[in-house]
């Protein structure tokens, strides 16, 4: 490792501490794509106390009902540029089917949301690429 190599790894590093959450704020999650992966994945993140699920959204609103007896609370929506909008939102769970985690995932992170994609990331290199790029434009992980 070469001290240009280490300096660019300990600045990443003292940048990530600005988004760390204190010991008293908790995690506002949002799902995008209420089916069965989705909402177990969802259940998954509801075993950490510091997070919250504040919305659910899918184009079925079957999903969308199932999902909010798993998160009494949360919002529901259709469209998951509405959920997008919500400050209370802190970042994204991608359970959409798989030709959709790179629009919903480059939405997301547009938005200043931090995003968990369930697999596969994506289909096509092209869009890894594009989101990557995006990760990097608005920061976010």
């Amino acid at each position: 490792m070469t001290r240009r190599t280490a300096a660019r790894a300990a600045a990443m590093t003292a940048v990530s501490y600005s988004r760390v959450l204190g010991a008293n704020e908790r995690i506002g999650l949002g799902l995008i794509g209420a089916g069965g992966r989705g909402q177990y994945v969802m259940t998954l993140f509801q075993r950490d106390s510091a997070v919250d699920v504040r919305a659910v959204c899918d184009v079925y609103a079957v999903k969308t009902d199932a999902a909010q007896q798993k998160a009494p609370g949360a919002r529901a929506f259709v469209h998951h540029e509405r959920l997008l909008e919500m400050k209370e939102v802190d970042m994204v769970l991608v359970g959409s089917p798989d030709h959709w985690h790179k629009d919903h995932s480059v939405d997301a992170m547009a938005a200043g949301k931090d995003v968990y994609v369930e697999k596969p990331l994506c289909r096509l290199r092209e869009e890894a690429a594009e989101m990557v790029k995006a990760a990097r434009v608005y920061g976010r992980v």
